[in-house]
């Protein structure tokens, strides 16, 4: 595990890149006449805003030794990097040798190798030990590769996750191919369940190895006809006790044992298996299930679901990395840094070792287990570090009488709530064979056999609605410590009409039809949660600290005393399934203010979108916006806080199936009658690329004899008339015999400021224009008067932007312009000598922009490549908006004035209440 890195501010990735350009100019050339290696790591060092100095305590000593006493580490920092310098132009593979050659602790084995001779470096990955080696001058491409010293998580785990996908393919398709023979429903969920059990016996210790795939290559029919009559059977075996069977059982079927817990105790239908998928379950069979993650339990029901079948229901599987920033953020970073300070302590060590058999957790979404089994995991390996520390001596295990008195963590402490009964059994399997693993590798660390078969000990798993059953049914809420999991998402746009119904009821007044249905969770769990000792932390989409959402949500939590805890920012989620779901998520960790095991810490996982990696942060506080900052939420605002900020309007709504929209593949048949009532008609695409477009616009319908000469005209508004009459909306079929008018029509007459509804991640500014009367604002771009021209500046600036990208909805992660947010967006009210100054900013970007003609908002905020004078225009208004605001910090981040703006906004809120 990575040493907790220091307290002080990570770097984002712009500045790395900025430093390590200065590191490649300083040490270009240098030799090791010329300079020292410990001056090189020393500024190297710094280039990720690191003083080696400050990181001295972390070094385990001043050297590692190697193992033949003849040399030194160079540089060592626990648990991150490890590195070996040499003289400019030495052999880099010898250099590696004698790095590998090091004898360094297990449990401080770095993320990171680095070999380097002043001109060149090769990174070796700690985990894969894949290797990269460059020269110094390609530094900048190879940055993120150090991911680790900055402070950045670089969790890998592709060769699981890998197997993981491979397995889930094999069962995946042998379900498929069974449902479409006819054999389906409860019969084929309970088959594919005990299947999935067998193939991992049989590489797991449960039973001799591989004595199920004998069973299917020996014991049935090339063609399948008899493979279903023989696995039940098989299954049959497996739920008698030993002394209970026919003493003339064939010997190869004795040596199966018998397993209990219910998992092959009902009788089901033989299936009819053929040639092709009696060849499926032998691949499955034949597949190293040793080397699959639990997490295939999850990826497998996710493989045989439609993506249809997911949005409806709102599911999406999580991967293990991600599962694990909800675990260790949770409980096992804590409990973790116990087991460092209980360090060779009895005392301290046991009642470790009792607190964590003590601790009960309850995942309500429970799916398939995912959540359970990492966790259950993840204890039992922690149990694994006590008990080899409590029964060591001079660095040997010594021997125990029986292991398996003294592994106290056991399954029936987790609890689980499942709808489906597909998922909720193989949730039960999953724990059962987690379980396994556990007690294998225990037994392999002490040298002892270690299972327990027949089952007698079961996680809870209750099939169930979680929106409409009591939870303390399941587990009474004062035994639980920890509720985590990934609850279904469901937008309020693909909730079903039950759906809706069950958030209603939770949330009763406080109901809102934004919430999506993952809140309801939340609301739950808050309602739930009794003691003052339960911890919670749930993967959401990150919709719910966004916008609106986020104000219905955190303001009725935060009135009642929870409190974040910890928090990752959006990021966006892998799935380990086929045909897998790209989703933009939040993970969110709370407790009640009141709460006996809440950390004195709190920690925001901050993401940066350039590299897609996370670095955790201290902070006094998390908002509601998953930034530092105040606890409170920024709720709806009908009119803008400033009285500088003149309203926004939304434009203007056609509802007209297309008739009265014009594209430019249409423009050469709009006959000469019909030209006249052409403006242009912009939507946000419109705008910000440059794309053509136009609009019929006659509020008070044509001319009669225009009417009569267009047969354009004719075609459109009898379009725009059959449309309207099918449609559900009875306001929309009011409108069908008035068919040239918009049905939301808003046209300012003179000049105003084009707002985008939504922009893209990746620019640092938000693109709004100034367009005039002769064109009209769809329904995709709001707009507002700027008389005296200082609007365009301060919805250009980073600061504007910075309130957007927090504060605002967002599409995925593009950020969502809306009423609220600009509304509540604190500017105060600047006096006419700061207007002036905005004004003139703003007057110069527009000057600059025209220089640039032919090219699109798109073309000149591309990422990266904007040009240098729109540059200097932005940072000129930025200069003026961050004086008038006595924004002081050098080198903002968009955190940095994200904090800054809510705590203004706070400030406003206070002083006009």
């Amino acid at each position: 595990m990575a040493t907790k890195v220091p307290a002080s501010r990570v770097l984002s990735w712009d500045e790395i890149k900025k430093n390590a350009a200065e590191f490649i100019v300083d040490w270009k050339g240098e030799t090791s006449e010329q300079a020292e290696a410990q001056t090189f790591w020393n500024e190297f060092f710094k280039v990720f805003g690191r003083n080696r100095r400050e990181l001295a305590r972390f070094e385990k000593r001043a050297a590692i030794i190697s193992s033949g006493g003849s040399g030194r580490l160079d540089l060592f920092w626990r648990g991150v990097v490890a590195a070996e310098h040499k003289s400019a132009g030495q052999d880099l593979d010898a250099a590696e040798s004698q790095l590998f050659d090091y004898d360094i602790p297990l449990e401080d084995l770095p993320e990171l190798y680095v070999v380097s001779d002043f001109e060149n470096f090769r990174v070796i990955d700690g985990e894969t030990h894949d290797s990269v080696t460059f020269p110094l001058s390609d530094l900048l491409d190879h940055i993120t590769l150090f991911a680790p010293i900055a402070g950045y998580q670089t969790r890998r785990l592709t060769q699981e996750e890998q197997a993981s996908r491979d397995a889930a393919e094999l069962l995946g398709g042998l379900h498929d191919a069974l449902e479409d023979s006819g054999y389906a429903g409860h019969a084929l969920r309970v088959l594919i369940v005990r299947l999935l059990f067998c193939v991992f016996a049989d590489d797991t210790n449960v039973w001799r190895k591989d004595l199920f795939q004998d069973f299917l290559d020996y014991r049935t029919a090339e063609d399948g006809r008899d493979l279903g009559a023989q696995l039940n059977f098989l299954f049959q075996i497996l739920n008698q006790p030993e002394e209970d069977r026919q003493t003339n059982l064939d010997e190869d079927l004795a040596l199966f044992p018998f397993i209990n817990g219910g998992l092959f105790s009902e009788t089901i239908p033989i299936a009819n298996f053929t040639r092709q998928t009696r060849e499926i379950l032998l691949q499955a069979s034949g597949f190293n299930w040793s080397s699959v993650s639990p997490v295939i339990f999850g990826s497998l029901f996710q493989s045989v679901k439609d993506d249809r079948e997911r949005r409806q229901f709102g599911e999406h599987y999580t991967s293990e990395a991600d599962i694990l920033k909800v675990v260790d953020a949770l409980f096992m970073n804590d409990l973790r840094e116990r087991l460092g300070k209980a360090g060779k302590s009895p005392g301290r060590l046991t009642a470790l070792h009792q607190h964590i058999a003590d601790l009960s957790f309850l995942d309500p979404a429970a799916g398939c287990g995912n959540f359970l089994a990492v966790a259950y995991r993840c204890l039992r390996s922690l149990e694994r570090e006590i008990l080899v520390t409590l029964h060591s001596r001079g660095g040997k295990i010594q021997r125990v009488l029986d292991i398996s008195l003294l592994a106290l963590v056991k399954i029936d402490q987790f609890y689980g709530i499942e709808q489906d009964e597909f998922p909720a059994r193989i949730a039960e399997t999953a724990m059962f064979l987690v379980d396994h693993l556990e007690n294998v590798a225990l037994a392999t660390t002490f040298g002892q056999y270690f299972a327990r078969f027949p089952i007698k000990e079961e996680a809870t798993i209750r099939e169930g609605n979680a929106m409409r059953i009591d939870w303390n049914e399941v587990v009474p809420a004062e035994n639980i410590d920890y509720v985590l999991g990934n609850p279904p998402f469901g937008g309020h746009r693909y909730r079903s009409k039950e759906q809706s119904q069950e958030l209603k009821d939770l949330w009763g007044l406080q109901y809102n039809k934004l919430l999506d249905y993952v809140t309801g969770w939340y609301r739950k769990a808050a309602d739930y949660v009794v003691n003052e000792r339960t911890r919670i932390a749930f993967v959401s989409t990150n919709s719910i600290c966004q916008g609106e959402q986020a104000a219905l949500l955190w303001g009725p939590l935060l009135s009642r005393g929870f409190r974040m805890d910890f928090a990752y920012q959006t990021f966006e989620w892998t799935s380990e399934a086929r045909g897998k779901a790209h989703v933009h998520v939040v993970i969110v960790g709370f407790s009640n203010e009141r709460c006996e095991t809440r950390p004195d810490n709190r920690v925001l996982y901050v993401h940066d979108a350039t590299s897609g990696m996370t670095h955790p942060e201290e902070v006094e506080s998390i908002s509601p916006y998953l930034v530092p900052g105040p606890e409170m939420e920024v709720p709806k605002v009908s009119q803008p806080l400033s009285l500088a900020m003149p309203p926004i309007r939304f434009g203007s709504l056609p509802s007209d199936g297309g008739g009265l929209i014009v594209k430019a593949d249409a423009y050469g048949e709009v006959d000469e009658y019909a030209k006249k009532y052409l403006k242009k008609f912009l939507g946000s695409k419109e705008l910000v690329k440059g794309i053509p477009r136009w609009c019929l616009w006659m509020p008070d319908g044509p001319d009669p004899d225009d009417f009569r000469r267009s047969q354009f005209l004719r075609d459109r508004l009898e379009q725009v008339r059959e449309n309207r009459e099918k449609s559900s909306n009875p306001d929309t079929r009011d409108l069908a015999d008035e068919p040239y008018r918009f049905f939301h029509p808003s046209a300012p007459s003179g000049r105003y400021v084009a707002l985008p509804a939504q922009v893209g991640d990746s620019r640092r500014w938000y693109t709004a224009t100034y367009l005039d009367g002769r064109t009209v604002p769809s329904n995709t771009l709001y707009w507002a008067p700027d008389s005296k021209g200082y609007l365009l500046a301060v919805l250009s600036s980073e600061m504007f932007m910075s309130w957007l990208r927090g504060v605002g909805g967002k599409i995925k992660s593009d950020p969502r312009m809306g009423k609220s947010v600009y509304n509540a967006f604190p500017l105060g009210d600047p006096d006419d000598g700061a207007l002036g100054l905005l004004s003139g900013a703003g007057k110069n970007l527009e000057a600059v922009r025209r220089g640039h003609k032919g090219q699109s908002l798109a073309d000149l905020y591309e990422s990266n490549c904007v040009p240098a004078d729109v540059v200097a225009a932005h940072k000129k208004i930025d200069k003026v908006m961050d004086n008038y605001m006595n924004f002081r910090k050098r080198s903002p981040t968009h955190l940095d004035r994200l904090q800054f703006l809510l705590g203004r906004y706070s400030e406003i809120i206070q002083q006009t209440a």
